[in-house]
């Protein structure tokens, strides 16, 4: 969510991915090398992604109503010490 946005709708680092479903030239194979190898100043994730998980963002870039994500659950920021 970082670098394309919360929603693929694009951000300071990356561009958006919501309509990538109906970019024909975008293969299953050409998202996972990209996944997989980076490219076009994305790094790789090769290292950081499971099969599955590969096959599940490709699932989300392909559906044309995107699931929305939950929203992150709320940071601790107290600064009381830990109990002892």
């Amino acid at each position: 969510t970082y670098c394309h946005g919360p929603l693929g709708q694009g951000a300071k680092k990356g561009p958006a991915v919501t309509d990538l479903w109906k970019d024909k030239t975008w293969t299953n194979e050409k998202i996972t090398n990209q996944i997989l190898n980076g490219g076009q100043k994305m790094p790789p994730f090769q290292d950081s992604v499971t099969d599955d998980e590969v096959k599940d963002l490709i699932a989300w870039l392909r559906a044309k109503n995107k699931p929305v994500p939950p929203p992150a659950p709320p940071q601790d920021t107290s600064t009381s010490a830990p109990p002892q």
